[in-house]
Parts: structure tokens; C-alpha cells; sequence
């Protein structure tokens, strides 16, 4: 057994109700909880202030409030509901690494959360994703709210979800009503502000993302064998400092898909292009991308490059668009 984070709890039941966490770290996984093969685990109506997971072994670092995880053949599952959490990393201290900001959810462990509220998360030196699956995790969330999160210096992370390492299935991840507000991504890496995600199935419903800006940041990155949908999801106010493709469909598989329902992209300031698709399929209905490349019309792009504006579709890819609207959409071409 393994014992890290503030409290451990392995093979036991655990159940915690009204109470409060303030000004915790630690040096590994879990800052607050490390849960392992443990199938009854709830907190709930509780608050958080200040609390911080060092370094680990999620993504190398991680788990900021709760780290679980589960071998194939016991359960881990695990319940937050009702938490208020404020703080967690350190601002401004550059060597200061920290992943998995709410949770690590490792192997085939299970997380359900409900209700949570989180602001000021501040990570320098890694991804700072508010959670972080692994292998073949299930993660599902009703009613989250993120205001003031940042993540820094590491390639290949969002700052909502970041999954990796798949075992068969990899991660399953479902998300309804969301919002993210004045979200920073550093990273000089390719970097999401919203989603990077590996091999598995991924759902979003009803979320708002407002006022993210990134140095050079997607929206959404996908790869591998990796099944999207977004459904009535808002960005608006996004920029980044090096021009990328803001929808990155890039799984080598042609058995991926995005598909992007009732999708509002608006008031994009810097260049690069709407949605790229490498091989696999995207499909697009009911969007409006609105006010994109705005730098173009005001003269004011840093790091320009020459591209379309909207669309590239290569390599075999197959991208159907219906009952969308493109409007003042500025620079480059329409769509390669």
C-alpha cells in the first residue's frame, strides 16, 4: 500500500460531510486524498482552501484535492458533491509543478462529482488540468464552475481535462453544464485551453467558456482512437499568441470522430484556423462562429502566418458541415 496525500484510505469505506481543508500540501499524490481500490469514498459539503499536491505520479505530478486509482480487478469509486475550493498551487513559483488540480482519477478507478466550485489555481511549471484521467478511468461531472485557473511550461494538456496512457478503452469522460471564466494557458508547447485528450469517449453538454487566452493554445486537441461530442457548448473572448488550429481533430484513426452540435465560437482575436480534421470524420451542425481573427481587421496579429481562415480537411478526413452561420470571419481562406 501506498500511503500519501494528507489522508489515505485503502480497501475502506470513507465518508466525510460538512467539514473544512485548509492550508494542505503535499509532497505526492493526493494533497487532500489518495484513494485506492476503495468502492466507497464520499465528500461532501465541504470546503477548500489552499490545498496542494507536490508531485506524483499522474502526468508526473499530481491530484491536487484527490487522487484515485483502481488495478483491474478491484473498484475505486468515488464521490465529491457540494465542494467549494478555493486556492490551490503556488503562485509565481516557477519550479512549483502540479497536475490534476481537483483530481487524478488513475487505472480503471471511477470519479463522480456534482457541484463544485473552483477558482484560483495557479500552476506554473505543468499543466495545471483540473483533472487528469488514466488508462481506462471513468470521470463524470454534473455543474462545475472554474474561474481563474492557469496552467504553464508542458506540451500536450487542457486546461479542463487532460487523459493519457489508454489500456484498452481509455478514458470515458462526461461532463453537463460548465462554465470556465479568465482561464490562462503559458505553455510555449502545443496546449489546450479546454480539452487534450487521448484514446476513449468523450461527451460535453451545456458548458460557457469566456475570456481564455493562451500562448499556443487550441481549444480542443484530440488524437488516437478518440470519440468527441460536444453539444451546445459557448467560447467566447479567445486568443492565443502563436497562430494554431483553435479544433484540432489530429487521430492518426480514421474511427475517430468530432461531433460539434449547437457549437458557439465568437470574438477570436488572434490568427489560425477555425477546426482542423486529419483523417477522421468532423462534423459540424448548428454552429456560429462569429468575429474570428479579429487582429486581422484591426492590424494588430502577432506571430502571423499565412492559412485559411476557417477550415483544413486532409489525408483523407471527411468534414460535413449544416445549418451553421460564418460571420465576419477575417484573413486567409475560406477552407482548404
Amino acid at each position: 500500500m501506498n500511503i500519501r496525500g494528507a489522508i489515505t484510505v485503502y480497501e475502506a469505506d470513507f465518508h466525510m460531510n460538512n467539514c473544512v481543508f485548509k492550508d494542505i500540501y503535499s509532497d505526492f499524490d493526493g494533497g487532500g486524498f489518495f484513494i485506492s481500490q476503495t468502492n466507497g469514498f464520499i465528500v461532501e459539503n465541504t470546503n477548500i482552501y489552499n490545498i496542494t499536491a507536490r508531485r506524483g505520479v499522474c502526468k508526473n505530478n499530481n491530484g491536487g484535492f484527490l487522487y484515485v486509482t483502481a488495478t483491474s480487478d478491484k473498484n475505486s469509486h468515488a464521490i465529491l458533491r457540494n465542494i467549494k475550493h478555493i486556492g490551490s498551487g503556488i503562485e509565481n513559483i516557477i519550479d512549483f509543478t502540479m497536475n490534476g488540480v481537483i483530481s487524478c482519477v488513475d487505472g480503471y478507478a471511477s470519479l463522480e462529482v456534482e457541484n463544485y466550485y473552483g477558482e484560483k489555481f495557479y500552476t506554473i511549471s505543468s499543466e495545471g488540468s483540473a483533472f487528469v484521467g488514466s488508462g481506462d478511468a471513468k470521470i463524470t461531472i454534473r455543474n462545475l464552475e472554474l474561474t481563474k485557473v492557469t496552467g504553464g511550461y508542458s506540451y500536450g494538456s487542457g486546461l479542463l481535462l487532460t487523459t493519457y496512457n489508454p489500456i484498452v478503452n481509455g478514458v470515458t469522460f462526461n461532463l453537463n453544464n460548465c462554465t470556465m471564466t479568465n482561464i490562462i494557458q503559458y505553455s510555449d508547447f502545443a496546449s489546450s485551453l479546454f480539452t487534450w485528450v487521448d484514446k476513449g469517449s468523450f461527451t460535453i453538454n451545456n458548458c460557457n467558456v469566456k475570456n481564455a487566452k493562451g500562448t499556443k493554445s487550441h481549444i480542443h486537441y484530440q488524437g488516437n482512437e478518440s470519440k468527441v461530442t460536444f453539444n451546445n457548448v459557448i467560447f467566447d473572448s479567445i486568443s492565443s499568441n502563436f497562430p494554431v488550429n483553435l479544433i484540432n481533430l489530429d487521430s492518426p484513426e480514421n474511427n475517430s470522430f468530432l461531433h460539434l452540435n449547437n457549437v458557439k465560437i465568437s470574438k477570436v482575436s488572434s490568427p489560425g484556423v477555425l477546426f482542423r480534421n486529419n483523417v477522421s470524420l468532423l462534423k459540424i451542425n448548428g454552429g456560429q462562429f462569429e468575429n474570428i481573427h479579429t487582429c486581422m481587421l484591426k492590424n494588430t496579429c502577432v506571430n502571423y502566418e499565412v492559412g485559411p481562415a476557417i477550415g483544413i480537411t486532409e489525408n483523407f478526413g471527411k468534414t460535413y458541415i449544416s445549418n451553421s452561420k460564418f460571420i465576419n470571419i477575417y484573413g486567409g481562406n475560406f477552407y482548404i
